[in-house]
């Protein structure tokens, strides 16, 4: 029997102002989002205006950054009228009056020239008051309205902090008149919107868009003969430099044929050209759903009615679309794509014919074979190598198929992508592969412990490309890392984890933060591909072993109220994998078993 679980969670919408030493970010419960920076809400108005000065009554609205030209313009047409009524009434009382002395007349000048000093006087003395005050304690005016309106409401006004001081956080619910307004109600704004940041932080140029971003955490000292813990806050400014125009790149990837290449290769050009294909439920199209960049959106913000927006991820920035990437790469096995998509059995057979005229035409380079770090039972696939040589050669001739691919097809960048099989754990000593020089003396002196995965990862490097790691294996040894470090290249990867075992690191997460302690975690896996056979051997499968494992660690070591850590205390973990040739694909289960 099935059982479904759904999660209700009802909560109360809130506003929340953060009031800092540096700035106050205003969240404004009336026009339901954050203000701008040096922002006032006018109640007449009914907005947020930046860099408010007051409101006028005579024009009937604000006047702040975006109108104070037009205030000042008006301003200077007032005095003008006001200097030309002062001209005509001085006019008419001098021609109908007439006969002032010029004592009298003096004294008329001296008083309203000594009041219009004094009323000028004051006004500058406390203006210049009320500067210094505001200098001193590190606020701008708008803030000191603010800070009047936080002591109006009972709070502590705000004065220059230390820079351990905590930050004061001030909740405020919804006033009656904006309940009606739903908190969740969000939009979405498609590709073609252009995305720009109105900020001093970013500035935008023809070539690049530079920004600036403040990471804050905090750094804790803990004193345990005290046990007392100190929190600092630290703040980390990076500059961020992004190339407007995207690169022309290509994608070589170890294990073209196999069911990862094949799909990931199909699905592309299948997209790309809008393949259609049938089945019995009717026409169907691709698409890029599973796409991080294609098929997900970003909340950005919310507007002034309080929706959330939301963008496509792939228009926060310029990104590389799917079907302007050029793929290639290598594999033991010398079919095509064609062949190796229709022993994949991932797609529909009528879409695998309508690709066969595209897939049929590409086919792998030779790649490395070392026997020992892959199953024996691969050896029968094992049609398309290069030719036998040492390690050193190996290197160059990868690095060579690097840059003919990246000259032939007038590439700007090239990524490098393990994706064929699983391969046995490596030694990690010294002398082998600790340092980048260690890692190339190795591979010139032929060892036995470098692996095809070394190999690539090296001529990636060396080549300034970055490379992925999509196996479980420990193709990332520290020498490895290093000689990416030293050349500015980019590499990561520890197995794809696109399937069960990352569905078991979201459960055991989920399970531990609700406090249930997870005592027992079985995996049982039945593989039919190509990737189940390999692992069928021990040592391929101690790596993936060893990668589902994993999983679990920094759950355990988050929590010490679940788990002691004198006793090492972890939850049991077994995961078991076999080869079944008659499901072609992969199917698991597993077991939770939590104590309450």
């Amino acid at each position: 029997m099935q059982q479904s679980y759904f999660y209700l969670i009802l909560t109360r919408f809130c506003s929340i102002s953060l009031y800092n030493e540096e700035k106050i970010d205003q969240y404004c419960n009336k026009c339901l989002t954050y203000a701008r920076e040096r922002s006032h809400h006018c109640n007449l108005c009914q907005l947020c205006i930046p860099i408010q000065d007051h409101h006028c009554f005579f024009i009937g609205t604000c006047i702040g950054k975006h109108n104070q030209r037009y205030f000042l313009l008006m301003l200077f047409h007032l005095l003008c009228a006001h200097l030309i009524g002062y001209i005509f009434v001085c006019n008419y009382l001098w021609n109908e009056i007439g006969g002032f002395h010029l004592i009298n007349i003096f004294k008329i000048l001296f008083f309203n020239i000594g009041y219009v000093i004094g009323f000028v006087k004051t006004k500058w003395q406390a203006f210049i008051c009320l500067h210094h005050y505001l200098v001193y304690f590190d606020i701008i005016f708008i803030k000191l309205k603010i800070i009047d309106i936080m002591a109006m409401n009972g709070h502590t006004p705000l004065m220059k902090q230390s820079s351990k001081s905590t930050a004061i956080v001030e909740v405020n619910s919804l006033s009656e008149d904006n309940q009606h307004i739903n908190p969740a109600d969000h939009y979405g704004v498609t590709s073609d919107y252009s995305i720009c940041v109105d900020s001093n932080n970013t500035t935008y140029s023809d070539e690049f868009i530079e920004s600036k971003y403040i990471y804050e955490m905090n750094h804790c000292e803990v004193d345990h003969r005290t046990k007392r813990v100190e929190i600092i806050p630290r703040k980390y400014q990076y500059n961020f430099r992004t190339k407007r125009q995207v690169k022309r790149t290509g994608v070589m990837l170890v294990g073209w044929g196999g069911n990862n290449g094949t799909t990931f290769t199909g699905a592309t050009i299948a997209n790309r050209d809008q393949i259609t294909w049938m089945r019995k439920e009717g026409e169907q199209f691709p698409n890029y759903y599973g796409s991080l960049t294609q098929s997900t959106t970003i909340r950005i913000g919310s507007n002034n009615e309080g929706k959330e927006v939301h963008i496509p991820f792939n228009t926060i920035l310029p990104m590389l679309h799917p079907n302007d990437i050029v793929i290639g790469g290598w594999d033991i096995n010398g079919v095509n794509l064609y062949e190796g998509m229709k022993r994949a059995c991932v797609f529909d057979y009528a879409l695998q014919e309508k690709l066969k005229p595209m897939m049929s035409q590409l086919k792998p380079l030779p790649s490395i074979y070392y026997p020992d770090f892959i199953a024996a039972n691969q050896e029968d696939r094992a049609d398309n190598l290069i030719p036998k040589g040492t390690k050193q050669q190996d290197l160059e001739h990868i690095r060579n198929d690097i840059r003919t691919f990246k000259k032939t097809h007038n590439l700007e960048q090239v990524i490098v992508l393990w994706t064929a099989n699983t391969e046995r754990y490596v030694d990690v000593r010294p002398g082998l592969n600790q340092t980048s020089d260690e890692i190339l003396r190795s591979i010139a002196a032929n060892e036995d412990e470098i692996s095809p995965s070394n190999i690539f990862a090296c001529a990636a490097i060396l080549e300034n490309c970055p490379y992925l790691n999509g196996s479980p294996q420990n193709t990332l040894v520290p020498g490895i890392i290093e000689l990416a470090t030293k050349h500015h290249v980019f590499i990561g990867g520890d197995d794809f984890k696109s399937g069960q075992t990352k569905l078991k690191s979201v459960l055991a997460d989920f399970l531990v933060s609700a406090g249930l302690k997870v005592q027992s975690i079985v995996s049982y896996n039945h593989l039919g591909n190509n990737d189940g056979k390999n692992l069928s051997a021990p040592q391929q499968f101690r790596s993936k072993e060893i990668s589902k494992s994993n999983v679990v660690d920094d759950m355990v070591g988050a929590n010490h109220l679940l788990y002691n850590k004198k006793t090492n205390e972890h939850p049991d973990h077994v995961v078991v994998i076999k080869y079944v040739p008659f499901v072609k694909g992969k199917n698991d289960i597993s077991f939770f078993l939590c104590s309450v």
